[in-house]
C-alpha cells in the first residue's frame, strides 16, 4: 500500500537524513587596534561556529584582499595579531565565521561590515606592542608564550595565501 506524505512531512524526513547546511552569521563588533610594527582586530564571538578568518585589505576591495589569515579554529579565538614589520602601513580589515559542515564542507559567513581599519605605530607602547621580528612559531597574545594555534603572530610568508 502506497503511503504519502504532506510536503513539510516529506521535507522533515529528509533534513533528518540529511541535514542541509546552514551558513554561519558574521560576527560583530569588530574593531582594530594599531601596534608596533602590527594591528590587533578583535570581533564578538559567534555561538555554534568552527573558526573565524580575518581579510587584510590596503583599499575597501573585498573581491581582491591583500592577504587572508589562516583558517583560526574555534568559536573563543576572538582576536588576531596581523604582523606588518614597518611602520605607518595602513589596512583595512574584514572577519567572517566559518562552519564546517559534516560532509568536510566549509561554509563561510559573510564578511563584517563596515571594514575596520588600523594604522601600524613607530611605539605603541608596553601594552601595545609587536615583537620587531616575526617569531617562527605563533605567540599568545595573553602569554607571549607560543601556542599550538594558528592564532598568534605570523611572518610575511605565513601569512601569504594565493586566490
Amino acid at each position: 500500500m502506497p503511503v504519502f506524505y504532506t510536503l513539510r512531512e516529506l521535507q522533515d524526513k529528509l533534513n533528518v537524513l540529511d541535514p542541509l547546511p546552514v551558513r554561519p552569521v558574521a560576527p560583530v563588533k569588530v574593531t582594530a587596534l594599531g601596534l608596533k610594527l602590527a594591528a590587533r582586530i578583535q570581533w564578538s564571538r559567534v555561538e555554534g561556529i568552527s573558526g573565524y578568518r580575518v581579510a587584510v585589505m590596503s583599499a575597501n576591495n573585498l573581491h581582491q584582499p591583500n592577504e587572508l589569515s589562516p583558517l583560526l579554529d574555534g568559536d573563543e579565538t576572538l582576536s588576531y595579531v596581523w604582523y606588518a614589520g614597518d611602520v605607518a602601513v595602513a589596512r583595512q580589515f574584514t572577519v567572517q565565521s566559518f562552519k564546517r559542515a559534516a560532509n568536510g564542507e566549509i561554509l563561510f559567513s559573510d564578511f563584517t561590515r563596515p571594514f575596520v581599519s588600523a594604522t601600524t605605530k613607530v611605539d605603541g607602547g608596553a601594552a601595545d606592542s609587536a615583537p620587531t621580528a616575526a617569531p617562527s612559531a605563533p605567540v599568545s597574545p595573553a602569554t607571549g608564550g607560543t601556542v599550538g594555534d594558528p592564532g598568534g603572530i605570523h611572518s610575511p610568508a605565513e601569512r601569504e595565501i594565493s586566490l
